[in-house]
């Protein structure tokens, strides 16, 4: 059952429907009051928010990243939880990257607010990329709410780098390391031990995100927008 929805001003419960608005996340019910006359929607600000920290990992960086890579892996953390949706190639195969682009596109369908590290520039152009090569609807707009912290950090900060693992370093966020080029050499071929590797880095990189997100979050505001 519906939770009651009560007037914003005089608090009555005799509310009627009154058409909807487009909101940042599709369209919103409106009410009238039968009582006051007051029009009103729920306030976007009491509607609670699912937030991840969203990361992927590719076999190209880059110009040409979407058509010319592949995805190794990906992963999202539940904000505020101990919690990480993840999925990882388990074989070199165009069927087995369907797989996990496939499962990112249903993991990103449980969260309203994804956070990136350069999401715009790299994670969600490849992963939208990539899910239209395998014909995979992705997140249209307005389904998803999107917020680079690569744009925020290096507006608010200046550092010699606006790398995440500049940003990790200068808080004093443990954990960020860099990939051995190795690894991606054994990836490129398959090697599940590379994978593998690369996975627990995408994993961990999204933990560090969060955290970097924290010690930024008083510095900023409104700056979300769809993906």
């Amino acid at each position: 059952m519906a939770a009651p929805i009560f007037c914003p001003v005089c608090r009555s419960d005799r509310i009627i429907k009154h058409g909807s608005i487009l909101g940042p996340k599709g369209r919103i019910q409106r009410y009238d009051c039968k009582a006051c006359g007051k029009r009103f929607h729920p306030s976007l600000k009491e509607i609670p928010l699912v937030e991840g920290f969203f990361d992927i990992e590719t076999s190209q960086a880059g110009r040409g990243a979407g058509n010319f890579g592949i995805m190794y892996s990906w992963a999202i953390k539940v904000g505020g939880k101990d919690q990480v949706y993840y999925d990882v190639l388990r074989e070199r195969t165009l069927k087995d990257e369907a797989r996990i682009v496939l499962s990112l596109v249903a993991a990103l369908r449980r969260f309203d607010m994804i956070y990136t590290w350069y999401g715009t520039g790299h994670d969600f152009p490849v992963a939208r990329s990539r899910s239209e090569a395998h014909h995979i609807p992705f997140p249209e707009y307005l389904e998803l709410y999107h917020v680079d912290l690569y744009y925020i950090f290096r507006r608010l900060f200046k550092l010699h780098s606006n790398r995440l693992a500049a940003a990790a370093e200068f808080f004093g966020i443990e954990g960020k390391t860099p990939l051995d080029p190795s690894v991606w050499v054994d990836a490129s071929f398959g090697k599940k031990s590379a994978l593998r590797y690369i996975l627990k880095h995408n994993i961990g990189d999204v933990q560090i995100l969060e955290q970097v997100h924290k010690m930024i979050r008083p510095y900023y505001k409104g700056t979300k927008r769809s993906i």
